[in-house]
C-alpha cells in the first residue's frame, strides 16, 4: 500500500513523500530535477514497487507539495539545504541506505549525499547532470533577471520546449506550474559553480550515467565528467537514443530498462 504524507525538517520546510513497494524490500531513492515533483517519477516509482522494490519519491522543498521556507534567500536553496533534506526524509522513514536516481539538479543532490554521507548510498543512477560546472555570473544573472520577468507560466511553457515529446512537455508544465520563480533562481545560483569529480571517482559505490542523444546541452558539459569516471571501475555509460533531458519521460521503457539491468548488476 502507497504511503503519502510530509516530514518538517530542521528549518520547518515540511518535505512531501510518497512510499510504495514492500516495507523489507531494497529502497530505491528518486531525486526530481528544478522545478520537478513526484509527478516525474511516479510511473517509475510504481513500476520497481511493482518489482519488490521499496521506492521512495519526494518534492524538493518549494516545489510540488513541500512547503517553501520562511526566508525565500539563497541560504534555504543551497546543494547542501537540499541533501539536508533528504537525509532528514531518510532519517524519518528509517530508510539507513538506498540506490539513487537523480534527474539534472537531483543528480547533483544525489552527489552532495555521496559526498557527505557515503555509506548510504549503495548506488547511483543519473541522467541529464553533470558532475562539474561553473557558469560565469553574468549569464548566471542575466538568467535570474530573465526569469524573474517572464513569472511562473511563461517559465514552465519555456523549460517544457527542452523536450520534443509532447506528452513530455505536458507534464513539465504541470509540474512547473505553480514553482515560485525565486526558488528557482536561487536554487541556480546555488548550482552556478560545483565539482563533484573527485568524489565520484573515489567513492566505492557504483555509478551509471545515462545519456539522452537529444540532451545537447548537458551533453556539451559532460566531457570533463566522463573524462574523470574512466578511472572509476564500476562506473558504467548508456547512450539512450532519442531521449532529451528528460530521459525518464521521454524514453520511460528504455530507461527502466537501463536502470534495471543496473541495479541487478550492483547486486552482485
Amino acid at each position: 500500500m502507497d504511503e503519502s504524507g510530509r516530514v518538517a525538517v530542521d528549518d520547518g520546510v515540511q518535505i512531501a513523500y510518497t512510499l510504495r513497494g514492500p516495507q523489507t524490500s531494497p529502497a530505491l531513492l528518486f531525486c526530481p530535477g528544478l522545478g520537478a515533483t513526484q509527478l516525474g517519477y511516479a510511473a517509475d516509482a510504481a513500476y520497481f514497487a511493482g518489482r519488490e522494490r521499496r521506492t521512495l519519491t519526494f518534492d524538493l522543498r518549494g516545489s510540488g507539495r513541500s512547503s517553501t521556507p520562511r526566508q525565500m534567500a539563497p541560504a534555504s536553496f543551497t546543494i547542501a539545504r537540499l541533501a539536508d533534506d533528504v537525509i532528514q526524509l531518510l532519517d524519518a522513514r528509517g530508510m539507513q541506505t538506498v540506490d539513487v536516481v537523480g534527474h539534472s539538479l537531483g543528480g547533483v543532490v544525489g552527489l552532495e549525499l555521496v559526498s557527505r554521507a557515503p555509506s548510504r548510498v549503495r548506488s547511483l543512477i543519473t541522467y541529464g547532470t553533470t558532475y562539474r560546472i561553473n557558469w560565469h555570473w553574468i549569464s548566471l544573472m542575466a538568467l535570474t533577471l530573465f526569469y524573474r520577468l517572464a513569472g511562473t507560466k511563461l517559465h514552465a511553457a519555456l523549460i517544457a520546449k527542452v523536450s520534443t515529446y509532447e506528452h513530455t512537455r505536458a507534464l513539465i508544465k504541470t509540474m512547473l506550474a505553480e514553482f515560485p520563480v525565486s526558488a528557482s533562481n536561487h536554487i541556480r545560483r546555488g548550482i552556478r559553480s560545483y565539482d563533484y569529480l573527485a568524489t565520484a571517482v573515489s567513492w566505492p559505490g557504483p555509478i551509471l550515467l545515462i545519456r539522452g542523444s537529444l540532451d545537447r546541452a548537458v551533453n556539451r558539459s559532460l566531457g570533463p565528467t566522463l573524462a574523470a569516471l574512466e578511472r572509476k571501475p564500476n562506473f558504467h555509460l548508456a547512450e539512450l537514443e532519442g531521449a532529451g533531458h528528460y530521459t525518464n519521460l521521454d524514453k520511460p521503457r528504455e530507461a527502466r530498462e537501463l536502470m534495471t539491468q543496473f541495479l541487478e548488476r550492483s547486486k552482485r
